[in-house]
């Protein structure tokens, strides 16, 4: 069993995050002017000793790594971007990382292959394009490969049965064209290179269906983006709130119905009850609040603490176990914006990490 934990690794300075958000922008500026939304709400987010790390270097994803490996942590998996025609942003953690050689767990990506919209910082719902997701054409792809292969061929990098784990975090999104044309691509200049093809992850982000290429391996649904979504559509979890009432926002006495509550168990006991076949992954999240990014436009998991979170961990870990399936995903160790991470703070400390360290050890032989 390995527990495998979602790694953002955008708290570096940008020139691209420069010219959509200004100058010096990094994750931590929303996280820090942060405010509640409701009495008893847990907001600004502050990580232990004030600790709003620089990740450009990739010494501190090192010590992070160190962390997370002896509280049970088997692997990062760090968020990916790749837009096309070489277009490439948020890398250099991973980059002068590679370069370190020095890596305590496992580590792999996942291609976050969205594009990039102004919706965040209470944008109501503008959705100005930042930075297109385009998938190019065969120059493009082989890059794109190229790029990865020295990844791929570190000894650290996550593999199973010889081949390197790689999660695509939007499979429908690639034109159905150019899907298995590009991951053709890739399997060729990998088995040049001597990497015996990918263990390519579908992500499920809330469209029904199964595996979208024929060179997919497995999949895990993307939690609690998933449950939210597909629950959306259905009406089981919440209702949205109209338009309308984005115009009257200012209003004191309306501010209380712009903000989404969701419970966190009950959302979990709905990711537990799906049934997950071989190679169709279980995932967990540790908590959700994106009031740092949309204000009084939020969307809140209430009821989420170490002990909740520790319970769910163990029944996610004992049903991966039941289904034949050796990874856990787990979001995330550092999406402090959302308000999903392991790593301590000035509340709980160490106590989601102590829980995770915990659970494991009840499965250990």
């Amino acid at each position: 069993m390995k527990l495998i934990a979602y790694y953002l690794p955008q708290y570096h300075v940008t020139k691209e995050n420069n010219d959509f958000w200004g100058e010096g922008y990094t994750e931590w500026i929303n996280v820090k002017k942060a405010k509640p939304v409701f009495r008893g709400h847990y907001q600004p987010r502050v990580p232990l000793d004030y600790d709003y790390y620089d990740l450009e270097s990739g010494e501190k994803i090192v010590d992070q790594m160190k962390l997370a490996g002896q509280y049970g942590i088997d692997a990062f998996c760090f968020y990916h971007y790749w837009f096309g025609n070489g277009k490439q942003v948020l890398h250099k953690p991973v980059d002068n990382f590679l370069k370190l050689q020095n890596s305590p767990i496992e580590y792999c990506f996942c291609w976050a292959n969205e594009t990039w919209t102004r919706t965040w910082n209470g944008g109501a719902g503008n959705r100005e394009i930042l930075m297109d997701q385009e998938y190019g054409d065969a120059d493009d792809w082989e890059r794109h490969i190229n790029y990865l292969i020295p990844f791929f061929q570190d000894k650290s990098y996550l593999k199973i049965n010889g081949k390197p784990v790689f999660l695509v975090f939007d499979m429908q999104n690639i034109p159905m064209a150019t899907r298995d044309e590009m991951f053709a691509c890739w399997d060729k200049h990998l088995k040049e290179n001597g990497i015996e093809g990918l263990f390519l992850i579908t992500m499920h982000i809330g469209h029904y269906g199964g595996l979208y290429s024929r060179y997919s391996s497995g999949e895990v649904d993307f939690e609690p983006v998933n449950t939210r979504r597909l629950s959306r559509e259905s009406n089981t979890l919440y209702m949205d709130i109209k338009e309308l009432l984005w115009k009257y926002q200012k209003v004191p006495v309306l501010r209380r119905f712009l903000r989404r509550e969701i419970s966190y168990c009950k959302t979990c006991d709905l990711i537990l009850e799906k049934h997950h076949g071989k190679n169709y992954f279980r995932s967990l999240f540790v908590g959700y609040d994106d009031t740092p990014r949309r204000g009084y436009r939020s969307t809140i998991y209430t009821g989420s603490t170490p002990q909740s979170y520790g319970h769910y961990l163990n029944k996610t870990i004992q049903k991966s176990i039941e289904e034949h399936n050796e990874l856990v995903f787990i979001y995330a160790w550092n999406e402090w914006g959302e308000s999903g991470y392991l790593e301590p703070d000035m509340k709980y400390r160490y106590r989601y990490l102590e829980e995770t360290k915990l659970q494991r050890s009840f499965y250990e032989t």
